[in-house]
C-alpha cells in the first residue's frame, strides 16, 4: 500500500514537471522574487508577478529607467538575508511574513555617495568590500507579501490596480492639502491608508494632516480676534503705473497669541454690489530665513496694530473698469501662529 502511494506521488510530480508547472513552495518563490528585486534583475522579478499584475503593468513599464547603481544593488543583494516568520496558506492564496536583514546604509552613505558621484571603480570596490566584510551593523525589516497560485505555480500578487487607486487618492489629497482643505484631504489619506494598511508613509501623511487640521481649527477660532478696520478702496496715483485701483486697511491683534502670518482677501464690487474680482494680500508674513527680505517681516503681537507705511497702499491692477470706486469688502482668511 505504501509503495502504491509513493508511485502515485512520483507520478503526480512527473506530471507537474511535464506540464511545465513550477512546484516551488510560496516561501521559495517569495525569496527568489525579493532577491531579484534587490539585485536589480527586473526581468526575473517580473516573471514571478501574478497575471493580474502583469496585465496592469507591462514589462517595459516595470523595467523603467536603467539604474546607474546596478553595481550597488547586486552587492546589497548579496549581503541581504531573508527569514520567513510565518506562512498562511488558504487554498490558492498565501500570505507570508518575511524578515529582511540588510546593511545599515547610514554607516557607508558617505562612501557610497562618493563612489556614485565619481564613478570610480576603486571607490565602488571599497563600498562592496565593506559590505561583504560585514564591517557595519545590520538593520531588519518585516514585511507581509501576498501570493496567488496560478497554473504555472505560486506568483507574487502586488496588486498594481490598488496601487494606481492609492496614487490617485494621494494626488487628490495633496491638491486639497495645498488648498488648506485639510479635513477633505484627511479623508482621502484615510481612504488610501485603508487600501494599504501596512504602509507607514500613508499613516504618516494622515497623521500630518490631522495635525494641520487641528491647527487650522485653532486658527479659524482665533481669526475673529484679528480686527480689520479703516478699509478703503479707490484709485491711486502710482509713479510707475499711473492711476490704478488700490486698497488700504489696518489690522489689530486683539487676542493673546503672536501671529507670523495674516492673509487678507479683498473683494471688489460693481454698483449693484456684485463681486467682480478679489485679491489676496499678506500684510503680515514672517519669513524665517536669514537670506530673505520682506518689508512685512515683523510678527503681529498681542495688542499690536499693523498699517501701511505712509504713502503706501496695496495695488489691484487687474480689477475691471466696471468696479465702483469705494465698493470693497475684506476679511481675514488665514493666520499662522508664531509657534507653529
Amino acid at each position: 500500500m505504501r509503495i502504491q502511494s509513493c508511485i502515485i506521488l512520483i507520478a503526480a510530480a512527473l506530471s507537474f514537471a511535464g506540464c511545465g508547472i513550477n512546484t516551488e513552495s510560496p516561501e521559495n518563490v517569495l525569496q527568489t522574487y525579493r532577491r531579484a528585486v534587490e539585485s536589480g534583475d527586473k526581468d526575473v522579478a517580473y516573471k514571478l508577478l501574478s497575471i493580474k499584475d502583469r496585465t496592469i503593468k507591462s514589462l517595459e513599464e516595470y523595467r523603467g529607467k536603467n539604474s546607474e547603481d546596478l553595481w550597488f544593488s547586486k552587492a546589497f543583494s548579496d549581503v541581504t538575508t531573508y527569514k520567513v516568520i510565518s506562512t498562511d496558506i488558504r487554498g490558492e492564496k498565501a500570505s507570508i511574513k518575511l524578515e529582511s536583514r540588510y546593511p545599515d546604509l547610514n554607516v557607508i552613505v558617505a562612501d557610497y555617495e562618493a563612489a556614485k558621484k565619481s564613478g570610480d571603480e576603486e571607490a565602488r570596490k571599497k563600498v562592496v568590500s565593506r559590505m561583504k566584510a560585514h564591517d557595519f551593523p545590520k538593520m531588519s525589516e518585516t514585511s507581509t507579501f501576498d501570493l496567488v497560485l496560478e497554473p504555472d505555480g505560486w506568483k507574487i500578487f502586488v496588486d498594481y490596480e490598488k496601487d494606481a487607486k492609492v496614487a490617485e487618492l494621494l494626488k487628490e489629497a495633496r491638491k486639497l492639502k495645498d488648498k488648506k482643505k485639510f479635513v477633505a484631504a484627511l479623508e482621502k489619506f484615510k481612504e488610501a491608508s485603508s487600501l494599504r494598511p501596512n504602509e507607514k508613509y500613508l499613516q504618516d501623511y494622515a497623521q500630518e494632516t490631522v495635525d494641520l487640521a487641528k491647527k487650522q481649527a485653532e486658527s479659524e477660532a482665533y481669526i475673529p480676534k484679528v480686527e480689520l478696520y479703516q478699509l478703503q478702496g479707490r484709485y491711486y496715483n502710482s509713479v510707475l503705473d499711473g492711476r490704478l485701483p488700490g486698497v488700504e486697511f489696518k489690522l489689530k491683534n486683539t487676542g493673546d497669541r503672536t501671529l507670523n502670518e495674516v492673509e487678507v482677501c479683498v473683494y471688489f464690487h460693481d454698483a449693484s454690489g456684485t463681486i467682480l474680482a478679489e485679491k489676496i494680500y499678506h500684510p503680515v508674513l514672517v519669513i524665517s530665513s536669514e537670506y530673505s527680505y520682506s518689508r512685512n517681516n515683523s510678527p503681529l503681537k498681542p495688542g499690536y496694530i499693523w498699517q501701511h507705511e505712509s504713502g503706501k497702499f496695496y495695488s489691484a491692477k487687474h480689477v475691471p473698469s466696471e468696479w465702483k470706486p469705494g465698493a470693497v469688502t475684506a476679511k481675514v482668511t488665514y493666520i499662522k501662529f508664531a509657534e507653529d
